[in-house]
């Protein structure tokens, strides 16, 4: 796992903080309009005070000429801070190191460059937090939008609650929370460490897959408190179009599961979310004609236990993987056919 250094050399959090401040990470890379609208949702949240960082990922655009004039156009207020920082690209991990380094907050953040804030966000959370000593961790609901946000209804994506001894079995299929939707004490982003820069998809589940192995405080508060942008640039399903993410994807999971492994906590439960996770990889590897891939990544995860149906799944892709690429078209006809999407 790469690790940020800035300027000074240092290589990790400074323990120290300012008391009651929240340190909202924002990477972005070439997103000069979008990131106006998530930068106001910071800026109109009822809890003070912020320090709001803006690590730009080496952008293209005008993304620095836009972020200058928003800092320039916002009303004068001493509990809210806002710094921009520029780096080399490197990725939106980078970035989020880059920004932790330079934090100061009690509390912290992360926020993806398109999407928005609910005004009672961090009020919400940093409250949730202090409701007791033990908590290190607090999340909610994320929703989703495509154009207008509406908060009075808004479509759920991620976040529900769950029970100490269940979280990880849970994140190991699917996320319990979505950047934007939790805030995390210093204290456990330090104990932790940096996200890892060679992640280049599921970058928050391997990143909060340790925060949970680090057995911190959690509370959970039952309200959408952030909303997920869809639209065209970077939808989610598009990461399983490109060969390469499919195979980080498959080595991100791996390593995960040897994470899980070697602390002694890849419980049956654990096992079963996995192997749907390999299978959804095994799947679209099929989908782009990469036998050679989904040939891998059934061999890994056949030791795993699952479910009857996900056994089936396994011998039906198993066999396309024997089948020559002309078959992908007529693989993907019967799969539709015998597990049609829900």
């Amino acid at each position: 796992m790469n690790t940020t250094h800035d300027a000074a050399g240092k290589t990790w959090i400074e323990p120290s903080f300012e008391p009651e401040l929240v340190s909202v990470i924002v990477p972005t890379y070439n997103r000069e309009v979008l990131l106006l609208e998530t930068l106001q949702s910071v800026f109109e949240q009822t809890y003070r005070p912020i320090e709001l960082i803006v690590v730009d990922d080496g952008s293209n655009d005008d993304t620095g000429k836009a972020v200058a004039k928003w800092g320039q156009g916002i009303p004068e207020d001493e509990s809210f801070r806002f710094r921009y920082l520029l780096q080399e690209n490197r990725g939106a991990c980078a970035a989020r190191n880059l920004g932790l380094l330079k934090s100061c907050g009690e509390f912290i953040e992360f926020l993806d460059s398109d999407d928005l804030l609910h005004p009672e966000n961090l009020e919400a959370l940093v409250s949730s937090i202090q409701s007791s000593p033990v908590n290190d961790l607090a999340y909610a609901k994320s929703g989703k939008f495509e154009t207008v946000p509406d908060w009075s209804s808004p479509s759920v994506l991620s976040g529900r609650p769950c029970a100490d001894g269940e979280r990880i079995a849970a994140f190991s299929g699917q996320p319990l929370w979505l950047n934007g939707s939790a805030v995390y004490r210093r204290r456990l982003c330090a104990k932790v460490g940096g996200w890892n820069q060679e992640v280049l998809r599921c970058q928050d589940w391997e990143y909060n897959m340790r925060v949970l192995l680090a057995d911190p405080g959690v509370t959970y508060v039952d309200q959408v408190l952030s909303l997920v942008r869809l639209h065209g640039d970077g939808r989610i399903s598009d990461q399983y179009k490109d060969v390469a993410i499919l195979r980080n994807m498959f080595e991100v999971t791996r390593n995960v599961e040897t994470m899980l492994k070697e602390a002694g906590r890849f419980c049956p439960a654990c096992e079963k979310e996995m192997s749907g996770r390999y299978l959804h990889i095994c799947k679209n590897a099929i989908f782009l004609g990469d036998r050679p891939l989904a040939a891998d990544v059934l061999h890994w995860s056949a030791p795993l236990r699952c479910s009857r149906i996900e056994n089936i799944k396994r011998h039906f892709w198993r066999a396309m993987t024997y089948l020559p690429k002309s078959a992908g078209a007529l693989a993907i006809r019967g799969y539709s056919c015998l597990f049609p999407a829900k």
